[in-house]
Formats: C-alpha cells, structure tokens, sequence
C-alpha cells in the first residue's frame, strides 16, 4: 500500500511540473507573439514615409534665384504640377511634378519633390525656412531667395 500511495504522490507530483512546464512554455510563445507584433507595428509606423501633399503653399510657388556667382545663370521655378529646371547656357528643361512630401524640421520645411525626367523619375528635396530663404540638399550652401 506505501508502495502504490509514493507512486500517486509521484505521479501527481509528475503531473504538476509538467503543467507548470506546459504553463511556462505557452506564456513564453504568447509574450513572444505579442514582442513581435509589437516591434512589426512599431517599424511600419516609424520607417513610413510623408504622405504626399495636393496643393504646394505658395511660399514653394515661384522662380526661385541665387547671387552666388557659380550659379548666377541657374535657376528653378516651381508651380503647381511643373518644375523648371534653368541650368545654364539658355538650357530650361520642364519636368511634370509626380509628388510632394512635406516634413517638418526644427527650424525649416523639407519638401521633396518627385518630378519626372528623360533618365527616369528624380527628387529634388529643398529646405524652405521661415524667413523665405530656400536651400537644396545638395548644395546646401547655396543660398535661393524667390524672384
């Protein structure tokens, strides 16, 4: 009788680590689906771009020039769905605007504008401040005020 009463105790001993195994093993897979669901949402919501603006304020608008002497024979006009493009020597190229992307950084506007060109879509991302000063991305160190 000793005999079959440990063997029980044993058993239902068994029973329990195995319930406690089988507990342990299911919070682990539900707290792992919910890290993973959570770091799915959290990388769509941060690496999504922009979404794309209809109408460009009119502080874009407009032919847009430089007194910097590389550039004095350059310059660019955006309207609505046009890009000019003045790229010196008389050459203007006119590209349809495809997007505009408006973010807000501390102290200016990023645009980025998607135009289409002969060699295939291009961006020209611009940063407008609030002074009405204009920069390109590249070169930032050439400043465009509007004409």
């Amino acid at each position: 009788m000793k005999g079959l009463r440990e063997r029980v105790q044993r058993s239902r001993k068994e029973r329990r680590a195995d319930v406690i195994k089988r507990t342990r093993w299911r919070r682990f897979l539900q707290l792992t689906g919910i890290v993973l669901v959570a770091l799915f949402a959290l990388r769509s919501w941060v690496g999504r771009p922009p979404p794309a603006i209809d109408v460009l304020p009119p502080s874009l608008i407009g032919t847009w020039v430089t007194q910097n002497e590389r550039y004095a024979d350059r310059a660019f006009v955006i309207g609505q769905d046009e890009l000019e493009l003045h790229v010196g020597d008389g050459i203007v190229s006119h590209h349809a605007i495809l997007s505009v992307r408006e973010t807000e950084e501390a102290d200016h506007w990023v645009y980025e504008i998607a135009y289409a060109s002969q060699d295939g879509d291009a961006l020209l991302e611009v940063f407008l401040h609030a002074d009405g000063v204009l920069r390109l991305k590249n070169p930032n160190d050439v400043v465009w005020t509007r004409n």
